[in-house]
């Protein structure tokens, strides 16, 4: 949900006996969008002051964790080893999956990322702060010119 605002204009919304498609185009949201709030049960949990905070997806467990101790030993002991050498030896360790999954899974245990998150305006994108324009005006003439329609030609 998006605030307590809307939490609470949606409980009154509900309480008056407005249906769901009229309070929806009152707080400007899809009617889907109302029953997953109703649904996850957004309209019982205590409204205080403070913000809405969401957890992380739990873990789901892959096919290839149980297998992943045999890549990561094979990969230590010879680094060079080849995505193909490594499925075969999984696949008859009992691994029944993709040959791309597995690719997938040792790539990242040779290659491992952090993710930087970055916050602010783009350095890359600065030239382009001065071409942005409403949609409704065009820079060259003003007002773009209307399309003319198909009659105007003949």
């Amino acid at each position: 949900m998006y605030g307590r605002e809307q939490c609470v204009l949606l409980r009154h919304y509900l309480e008056r006996g407005l249906t769901k498609a009229e309070v929806a185009r009152e707080l400007g949201v899809s009617r889907r969008a109302l029953y997953n709030w109703i649904a996850a049960g957004q309209l019982d949990r205590e409204l205080d002051e403070a913000p809405v905070r969401y957890s992380p997806r739990p873990p789901m467990a892959r096919k290839l964790d149980p297998f992943r101790g045999i890549v990561e030993a094979r990969l230590n002991e010879f680094p060079r080893l080849t995505a193909t050498r490594v499925f075969d030896e999984i696949r008859a360790a009992g691994y029944a999956g993709d040959e791309v999954m597995a690719a997938a899974l040792i790539d990242r245990v040779l290659h491992p990322c952090h993710l930087i998150n970055i916050r602010g305006n783009s350095y890359r994108m600065r030239a382009h702060a001065d071409l942005r324009y409403s949609s409704s005006s065009c820079p060259r003439f003003g007002r773009c010119p209307r399309r003319r329609s198909r009659d105007s030609w003949r």
